[in-house]
């Protein structure tokens, strides 16, 4: 979708952003050295989180995106899981969509899902800063989480 494609090229912006500010280039230049396949040009070449991931794939021993998805890919474990699961997921997520955590596998009676049309990736806010206050926010997400938590303690 159009406002996926912007969120993951802000995303990525930001990465490379703080990647040259912070001297991570430099790191990364020893990687493309030490890890076959990993192509310092393609990854600052990347414009989508796929590509991103395509890119920082061979770090981390895979030949693609879809390999390095596969592997990390909690859903084919979930089954084996017997504790109370909390599952916070947003529509505009770009690292995890919201529909990924539809399905008979998130179908179980200790397993709490919650969706929201908006939120990104860990982005939920109760408020947004205040323009020249501080950088700070409050995440809805912590009460959620806390009130989860707090209900299977009192269980």
């Amino acid at each position: 979708s159009d406002a996926l494609s912007q969120s993951s090229g802000f995303v990525i912006r930001t990465w490379l952003k703080r990647l040259h500010e912070g001297g991570g280039i430099h790191t990364l230049h020893k990687l493309e050295g030490t890890c076959p396949g990993f192509k310092l040009q393609r990854l600052l070449a990347a414009r989508t989180l796929q590509d991103w991931d395509a890119a920082c794939a061979p770090a981390y021993g895979f030949s693609s995106a879809e390999e390095l998805y596969q592997a990390s890919d909690a859903g084919p474990i979930l089954g084996r899981v017997r504790v109370p699961l909390l599952f916070v997921n947003a529509d505009d997520d770009p690292l995890c969509p919201g529909g990924r955590m539809r399905g008979s596998v998130y179908d179980q009676p200790h397993f709490a899902r919650v969706g929201t049309r908006r939120g990104g990736h860990l982005g939920w806010l109760e408020s947004m800063p205040k323009p020249g206050g501080p950088a700070l926010h409050c995440p809805w997400i912590a009460n959620v989480v806390e009130q989860a938590v707090g209900a299977v303690v009192d269980w």
